[in-house]
């Protein structure tokens, strides 16, 4: 069971003298910007998010906040199997009487399935109060479905963006895919049920997409060939992408990754050879660009089944070994 809970808050607070601590509009939610979450049944492998707002907090005479944000996940017979404490001592910024707040569990895709419950206290330890809330949820087994989806206004995750926007303005999607079937590598993956078909919608979506989006259309496409068999064909199509200017990290990894099954493919030893360099030559790319800060990102790296060809190479290794420990 891999379990991650965080928390993080911006400061809004300003003259709460005589107030008593309380945690309002609490919200599940899919992220800080994303919808309000209805349901409160997840898969595994999904995130349970929450955002809220804390009012009522008390500064010391210097202007200081000084509090405890604590964390707690507990199974339906009340066994305790997550909690974390975090400080607050800092000064408020900008003025309101309370400030936004969010707690979130990461849950594995080993994650037990079952009924859990969640408690997120607050304490003010300068006026000696606290205030807590509780939600119950459930967890599935892992099945087919996108999860953790949001929106950002980059392909480099940097700036989170709300659902919508307007005419003409570009927005990147970001979801994980899980509880697909691996087995048989030409199952339908694609709308049309087959991949030489799913390469020539791309193709015909070309001229409707932006000049940023280019370099990722053309991995997709490259990607969708290999597993067409067109192995040069698509490898083509992926070092054509990756030469354009503006690539970002996350379109070099997902290049990087053709090029891996694009080496462990083909059955001419030189050309794996060659996609096996040219695949750890991107990644360490991405690398530079901050790709593998990222816990996540990083394991990734490190356990993903497209990299299968690569796991010999003495680069690929030492790579691997500087995400996990950056």
């Amino acid at each position: 069971m891999r379990l991650l809970a965080t928390f993080a808050m911006l400061l809004l607070l300003t003259d709460r003298a005589g107030a008593k601590v309380e945690l309002r509009d609490v919200q599940a939610a899919q992220g800080p910007l994303g919808v309000e979450r209805k349901s409160a049944e997840y898969v595994a492998g999904d995130e349970v998010f929450y955002r809220f707002a804390i009012a009522g907090a008390q500064t010391d005479s210097n202007g200081r906040l000084r509090g405890e944000l604590r964390l707690t996940l507990a199974d339906a017979n009340g066994k305790v199997l997550d909690k974390t404490e975090n400080a607050i001592q800092q000064l408020p910024a900008l003025g309101s009487e309370s400030f936004a707040a969010r707690a979130s569990w990461s849950l594995g895709l080993g994650f037990a399935p079952g009924e859990y419950e969640v408690t997120v206290e607050f304490a003010d330890l300068i006026a000696k109060e606290s205030a807590s809330f509780r939600r119950k949820f459930t967890v599935k087994a892992v099945e087919f479905a996108l999860v953790r989806v949001r929106f950002h206004h980059d392909l480099e995750e940097r700036v989170p963006a709300r659902p919508g926007g307007t005419v003409g303005q570009n927005l990147a999607i970001k979801f994980n895919a899980i509880g697909f079937d691996r087995s048989n590598p030409r199952r339908v993956t694609s709308r049309s049920g087959l991949y030489r078909p799913a390469a020539e919608d791309l193709d015909a979506a070309t001229p409707l997409v932006s000049a940023d989006l280019l370099p990722v259309l053309g991995v997709d496409k490259g990607s969708l060939l290999v597993s067409a068999g067109e192995v040069l064909k698509g490898v083509a199509e992926v070092q054509k992408a990756l030469a354009t200017s503006g690539v970002s990290s996350e379109c070099r990894f997902d290049g990087a990754r053709v090029y891996a099954r694009a080496a462990k493919a083909t059955a001419d030893a030189e050309v794996a050879e060659g996609l096996v360099r040219e695949a750890v030559a991107e990644l360490i790319i991405a690398e530079k660009g901050g790709y593998f800060r990222s816990t996540e990102r990083a394991t990734l790296l490190a356990t993903h089944a497209d990299f299968a060809a690569l796991r010999s190479q003495e680069e690929f290794k030492t790579l691997v070994a500087r995400a996990a420990h950056p």
